[in-house]
């Protein structure tokens, strides 16, 4: 017997409050895409054994995994493929999922996608990345109450259009804030404005999401672009600006200028993420690839479509 898992991506659009005067924080928003993925094959074994990419932590997450349900016997896992480490696509939740769900298929374990994101120690902050493995699609979860460290419950869950694609950039640059740094940064910013978490919700209640639903493009672009200027300014401070970077901002007026509904930057970065349709997307992504040629920027640009499922399980 052995199991394969194919996981989705996630872009991350920010954080709805980070005030906490309602006794209530976080509140994470983000979309599945079809690409990149992480893809790993499972199977029994007297020991751990790990082969492919991202060998120590599978290693460490196995093993985990293992003890937490004290089984003797070991597991044989090789990836095969995995999303860039600390870019803002996900990459922690999405292997750590994997590696978790792969093993509970092999041992018979009843475990939900939400048991296996808090033994892992995954969605202390967000909880989209858990959601978005079981269901794909366009997520906003239910923040965490104020001492609450449980991987947040899903508060909405809609299909996001499949005609409406992404340009994914990532500049090489260096990479995002993660793990318990991210935590303590994050904790520091707390309490935020209450006026930019009201425009946040204002924007997402009453544009976004009735944009999405409507599948109107323009609409969801604009709420997209204003909520992530207002999720910048949660965190100048850490990143001195909106951005992470100035080569981060040139992308993304790049974009504007040349027809993305909607752009932003995916949790700490360095990915910018911009909104176009399928049938826009090939010209917009070689004027991006022209414009980081001419000026000397260096990193990989993709077309993504939206994931409307989560992972993909099999059981040999």
């Amino acid at each position: 017997m052995h199991v394969t898992v194919k996981t989705p991506s996630r872009i991350h659009l920010g954080i709805l409050d980070l005030n906490g005067s309602l006794g209530r924080l976080y509140g994470s928003i983000g979309i599945g895409l079809d690409y990149p993925n992480v893809i790993l094959e499972a199977k029994k074994s007297k020991k751990i054994e790990v082969s492919g990419k991202n060998k120590v932590l599978v290693k460490d997450l196995a093993e985990r995994f293992l003890d937490y349900y004290n089984i003797q016997s070991g597991v044989t896992i090789n990836v095969t493929d995995a999303i860039p480490e600390h870019v803002g696509l996900g990459s922690g939740t999405q292997l750590a999922l994997a590696v978790g769900t792969a093993i509970s298929k092999l041992y018979n374990i009843s475990a939900k996608t939400r048991e296996i994101s808090q033994i892992l120690a995954r969605g202390k902050i967000s909880g989209i990345g858990t959601a978005i493995f079981d269901h794909g699609g366009f997520v906003i979860d239910t923040g965490h109450m104020m001492g609450d460290n449980n991987v947040p419950e899903v508060m909405f869950h809609y299909p996001f259009p499949n005609d409406w694609h992404f340009i994914i950039v990532i500049p090489k640059i260096s990479r995002g804030i993660s793990g318990k740094k991210e935590y303590f940064i994050i904790k520091k910013l707390i309490p935020s404005s209450e006026i930019t978490a009201s425009k946040i919700c204002r924007l997402v209640l009453l544009q976004m999401l009735p944009s999405l639903i409507e599948k109107d493009i323009i609409g969801f672009g604009k709420s997209l672009t204003s909520v992530d200027c207002l999720v910048g300014s949660y965190f100048m401070k850490v990143q001195l600006g909106l951005y992470k970077d100035k080569i981060l901002e040139n992308i993304i007026n790049f974009l504007i200028k040349n027809g993305s509904y909607g752009v932003g930057q995916s949790s700490w970065g360095p990915v910018i993420y911009g909104l176009t349709t399928k049938d826009e997307s090939a010209e917009l992504e070689d004027s991006i690839r022209d414009f980081m040629r001419k000026n000397k920027i260096n990193g990989n640009v993709s077309v993504s479509k939206p994931r409307n499922r989560g992972a993909e399980i099999k059981i040999f």
